[in-house]
């Protein structure tokens, strides 16, 4: 992860460099990709700036597809500080530009990172529901992009067995099986906390 920060450096470095007030277009999206190696790299303070930069310039220009993700990378950041409130906040701001825009992987990882939050804050029902949710929102395309990077299937297992361990085994896949049984929008709905879907309990 290292090495790939430092050539995500120069690259963010190059889009600064190009001429003109507005700098490049592609500055913001350079910045998140490069907060994503720090994230994996340790480096999350680091992260935590550089993400929020991406976002202040996605703001400016009106960019909601990359401030979509600026959010949701800043939530996983915010989770690896400890910070559970903080990344559900932003994880949930980013999940709502992905569903309006129909990115099915942008809805997919934030759900997944959600579970993550909910686990990190103590609340192992609700992690688990949201696990079934991710396992669900991922089929359609053709797996979990979770287990393509390293650091993300760690970071899942980690969640996951969290939850597992304060629920039980039986809770646990009872809750990820109610997760599984929603629509994908009674699914989206309950992973931004919008709504409980009519006639299941919470």
């Amino acid at each position: 992860p290292g090495g790939g920060a430092a050539g995500l450096l120069r690259g963010v470095e190059l889009e600064r460099a190009l001429p003109g007030p507005a700098s490049s277009p592609h500055l913001a999206l350079a910045l998140v990709n490069l907060g994503l190696a720090l994230c994996a790299g340790g480096q999350v303070e680091r992260a935590v700036a550089v993400l929020r930069e991406s976002r202040e310039l996605c703001e400016a220009r009106g960019d909601r597809w990359v401030l979509a993700w600026t959010l949701i990378l800043s939530g996983v950041a915010e989770w690896l500080r400890g910070e559970p409130v903080e990344a559900t906040a932003l994880l949930r701001r980013g999940l709502r530009y992905k569903r309006d825009v129909g990115d099915l992987i942008g809805v997919a990882l934030a759900t997944e990172f959600l579970a993550w939050s909910a686990a990190a804050a103590g609340d192992a029902e609700r992690a688990a529901r949201l696990f079934g949710v991710s396992r669900t929102s991922f089929q359609p395309l053709g797996g979990s992009y979770v287990a393509a990077l390293g650091w993300f299937l760690d970071w899942h297992e980690r969640a996951e067995r969290r939850a597992r361990s304060e629920l039980g085994l039986a809770r646990f896949e009872s809750a990820q099986a109610w997760g599984r049984s929603l629509s994908p929008d009674d699914a989206a709905a309950y992973a931004l906390g919008e709504a409980v879907p009519a006639g299941r309990a919470m």
